[in-house]
């Protein structure tokens, strides 16, 4: 990489390890962003810096400055910045004139550098250093991250979204696909441009391209299309024939899921402290309850399709049936709301009420805990608690079950 100013920030080259400096940028910290762009993850080699400079000129004593006074080639510079203030005026009267002997500058700089860089470590919170990072459960971390990286979860998930809503998704080399909008696609896709995007599910592939767009669970795109996919009502009715025992055949069943929600969450996100929101009843015609006997995945393995047509003929001449089913399903959803709220308040109360008891002990320990930290916590778990009084079931998806 041939480096001048506009290499201090912007992409990444860390596939390069060879790095040359047009020019050499008066602030150290503009220089460690230059180094910055190739010494970073996914580096796998030794960066080699190359300055050219002219004998006797101002670019030698800059040079100088920085190897011999600061050691920022080889080594990065937290007190960089701190040496340049305090010898800036001095710097530029030997850079003006490079001819003046700067051996005596060099050594006062070396030794400046020393003591501010001494003054950093020791004002080092070393039982901070200690407890930021545990081996054993950042290896663990480290292996989780790893293993997903080798889970195909994302691109299945993903294919099947763009089955569903119309987008083409085309192979286009190793480790990368063209997604673009379909002819039929049913609604735009948000983050999707008009002439479509390059992506890819490897990191390794993003790292060398930076061209790519590199999809996890928590990229924009993906996270857009889940919401889309939870805001909208698009796919949440359906029709099937099931091979069930349980009743008569030509009996019709309502499987219903439930969702908690809150009126007003303010953007608290309160429904994380739910272990799970989802109801699920399956109730037929008598309000006989079946959750227990027909379950997700079997009725999924054992169902068989109806077409189009039928399906509407079925809804259309069962309708209130299908109607008094519904109703009968929320009044038993209903009986389970009291119990899903318990065990709400007591994750809450565990995890908000853990941490403002921890911080009160660490506070009189550690008087950098500040009290605004533990407000913070005592009033999410207030506002926990009176949203859960304003918690509410939605019926959120329906499939009519016709058992044969």
């Amino acid at each position: 990489m041939i480096c001048s100013e506009i290499g201090s920030e912007g992409r990444n080259f860390q596939f390069a390890h060879h790095l040359v400096l047009y020019d050499l940028p008066r602030n150290p910290d503009l220089l460690e962003q230059r180094i910055g762009r190739l010494d970073r993850i996914g580096q796998n080699a030794v960066i080699n810096i190359h300055v050219p400079f002219v004998k006797g000129s101002a670019r030698q004593v800059l040079f100088r400055w920085y190897h011999e006074g600061l050691g920022a080639f080889s080594n990065t510079c937290p007190a960089g910045h701190q040496v340049y203030l305090k010898t800036r005026s001095e710097l530029e009267r030997y850079l003006d004139d490079p001819q003046l002997p700067v051996d005596a500058f060099i050594e006062q700089t070396h030794e400046l550098h020393e003591a501010l860089d001494q003054e950093l470590q020791q004002g080092r919170d070393r039982l901070l250093e200690i407890n930021s990072c545990r081996p054993q459960l950042a290896e663990s971390l480290i292996e989780e991250a790893m293993q997903r990286e080798l889970d195909f979860d994302l691109f299945n998930y993903m294919e099947r979204i763009y089955d569903c809503y119309g987008v083409n998704s085309e192979i286009r080399g190793q480790d990368r696909w063209v997604i673009t909008p379909g002819d039929n696609m049913l609604t735009q896709m948000p983050g999707l441009p008009e002439d479509g995007m390059t992506v890819t599910y490897d990191r390794s592939a993003a790292l060398a391209n930076e061209d790519l767009h590199y999809l996890t669970w928590e990229h924009p795109f993906v996270r857009n299309s889940m919401d889309m996919i939870l805001s909208s009502e698009f796919g949440n009715t359906a029709l099937i024939a099931l091979n069930y025992t349980g009743v008569k055949a030509g009996t019709l069943l309502a499987e219903c899921h439930f969702l908690m929600e809150f009126s007003d969450d303010s953007g608290r996100h309160n429904e994380r402290y739910f272990p799970n929101s989802s109801i699920r009843v399956v109730i037929d015609e008598s309000g006989e309850e079946h959750s227990e006997s027909i379950g997700l995945e079997s009725s999924l393995q054992q169902s068989q399709r109806v077409d189009r047509d039928t399906a509407i003929k079925i809804v259309k001449a069962r309708q209130t049936e299908l109607a008094r089913m519904l109703e009968m399903a929320e009044l038993i959803a209903d009986t389970r709301v009291p119990a899903l709220i318990n065990q709400a308040r007591t994750s809450g109360r565990d995890l908000l009420g853990h941490e403002v008891e921890r911080l009160q002990v660490l506070q009189k320990v550690n008087p950098g805990v500040r009290n605004d930290e533990i407000e913070f916590f005592q009033n999410q778990l207030e506002h926990f608690e009176a949203a859960l009084a304003h918690a509410r079931l939605r019926l959120d998806a329906v499939r009519v079950i016709v058992s044969i």
